[in-house]
């Protein structure tokens, strides 16, 4: 039997912002000209942000997540996190300070290379260089569809490149640091 999860209330603000999605606001704003900037402002007020910080790291990477088709569960286990931080990463209360970590998230959740290209960009880390010899075989492992790190992992170190780190938080972190 599963235990009943504590809710935490959201603000109103992040109810309105979860409320549309990512893709759906993407097609609003395709079919809008410059001279409708003005009222597409005013009429998407209450989902439009200002702030690149936090806010948007967090719902960018939990709408990929969600258009996927997995759940936050799914990827945090399939990026070999701990559960709890994992948690905290994915609803913005706890930083990320490792590209790995970002990496391992997109690996999971089977971003593109351009949408784990944007994830990084969010986060202030370097997007994924072709050529870079690591990231080239990540870039290769994302565009099969690889979701499961351990298989990137194994493909790097048989190509002799560094695996991708563990998560500083986690409780079989082995010291690797980014």
């Amino acid at each position: 039997m599963k235990t009943p999860k504590k809710r935490i209330e959201k603000s109103a603000f992040s109810k309105k912002i979860e409320s549309v999605e990512t893709e759906e606001l993407e097609n609003f704003l395709k079919t809008k000209r410059t001279k409708d900037v003005k009222n597409v402002l005013n009429e998407k007020k209450d989902v439009l942000i200002n702030d690149i910080g936090k806010i948007e790291r967090s719902y960018y990477v939990k709408d990929m997540i969600k258009q996927k088709g997995f759940t936050q569960k799914d990827v945090i286990l399939l990026a070999g996190m701990n559960e709890s931080y994992g948690r905290q990463v994915l609803s913005g209360k706890k930083g990320i300070s490792k590209r790995d970590t970002i990496i391992r998230i997109c690996i999971a959740a089977n971003f593109s290379v351009v949408e784990t290209n944007r994830a990084l960009k969010l986060y202030n880390m370097p997007v994924l260089y072709v050529k870079n010899k690591r990231d080239a075989v990540i870039m290769i492992a994302i565009n099969e569809g690889e979701n499961y790190v351990e298989n990137v992992n194994k493909l790097l170190i048989e190509n002799g490149l560094d695996p991708l780190k563990k998560c500083s938080n986690d409780k079989d972190d082995e010291g690797y640091s980014n």
